[in-house]
């Protein structure tokens, strides 16, 4: 799998174009609202310190990096009512849930979701009928998946309407809304899957507590999410899409996201940095999209390079971050904890 399987670059640049607008639409909000629009946060919404530095702003909003846990998080972000405003009116977000998510559904599933259910099985019986979560589902491809492959029984959770309709066009259990505001009775599920989501929680202690109320005795929960230390966000900074105003309150980082599931009372289980794209993200972002990404002489010879022979490096350059936890994508497994588990062969 490469980055154009998941993220074909027309349907990109399409968004981004739509994302910039959106930005600047926020930037005349704020100049013309400011004592509305604009929440100061006084704490780490991870560890609750208040102990930090700026590392950088984007249109108003002020990106900050706590010195305890080392997660980097909005200290001046859009109020709540604003950036739901902002959702329900904007194209970019459907663009992005119907333009790139859907139109590469079937990629997705083999090349993204097949290692995380790979990684799960290890944990979970695949024979039994477990009841998952898939949190933040989008068109549903882990959870079609999962319905091929294992007993499991799965059911979905998606706040973008035409993401939803999509899952449930494939026949797929989904419930439209935000899973902080879905009553559903305490030990609900096995497994909840949270994957690209965390960083889009603005509370994420009061978040990762949710989940371990949702989750029976032993249950596991497996977080996918970017990290912020890793080579990619590394070298592209605060240019980086991820760092987005609307979309990102905070980013995390190996320590911040184990000490986010251990406050919740979680066990960490497994920890690996999978992905192997940090490279291609890096041209994306320099090449297709022009931002002013600032590298190092190797880097931009690493990076840029157009000899042939590169391609071969920067392969194995992308399996060096992966094996040594520097690649720009965190995968989490934790769990539940229970007297009665002996912590042989599954924990389900």
């Amino acid at each position: 799998m490469n980055l154009e399987d998941i993220q074909p670059k027309n349907a990109v640049i399409h968004t981004q174009t739509r994302r910039a607008k959106l930005l600047v639409e926020l930037r005349e909000y704020f100049e013309e609202n400011r004592g509305k629009a604009i929440e100061d946060v006084s704490e780490c919404p991870v560890c609750g310190s208040g102990n930090r530095h700026e590392v950088f702003c984007k249109a108003f909003v002020v990106f900050s990096r706590c010195l305890e846990c080392e997660a980097i998080y909005q200290s001046r972000k859009v109020s709540e009512g604003v950036r739901d405003a902002m959702y329900a009116r904007s194209e970019y977000f459907d663009l992005s849930a119907q333009g790139v998510h859907a139109a590469t559904h079937e990629n997705r599933k083999v090349g993204k979701s097949v290692p995380i259910l790979d990684r799960l099985t290890a944990f979970a019986d695949p024979n039994v009928p477990l009841r998952l979560l898939d949190v933040g589902c989008a068109t549903g491809n882990f959870l079609e998946l999962v319905a091929e492959r294992t007993a499991w029984l799965g059911q979905g959770v998606e706040i973008n309407q035409g993401a939803a309709e999509f899952a449930r066009s494939r026949g797929l259990d989904i419930v439209l809304g935000n899973a902080m505001h879905v009553d559903w009775p305490l030990q609900s599920f096995d497994i909840i899957v949270c994957l690209g989501l965390i960083g889009r929680i603005a509370t994420p202690r009061a978040f990762a507590a949710r989940c371990a109320e949702l989750l029976s005795p032993n249950g596991i929960l497996l977080i996918t999410t970017p990290n912020c230390n890793g080579f990619e966000m590394a070298v592209i900074g605060e240019h980086h899409l991820y760092y987005d105003p609307l979309d990102t309150p905070c980013g995390y980082t190996r320590r911040s996201i184990e000490l986010l599931l251990e406050s919740a009372g979680m066990r960490i289980l497994s920890f690996t940095t999978p992905g192997e794209m940090d490279v291609e993200i890096v041209r994306r972002h320099a090449i297709d999209l022009n931002l002013p990404v600032s590298m190092s002489d190797f880097e931009r010879t690493l990076l840029l390079s157009e000899e042939p022979r590169m391609d071969a490096v920067r392969a194995a350059f992308g399996r060096f971050l992966t094996t040594n936890g520097l690649s720009g994508l965190m995968e989490i497994v934790s769990h539940k904890p229970s007297k009665a588990h002996d912590r042989g062969g599954h924990v389900l």
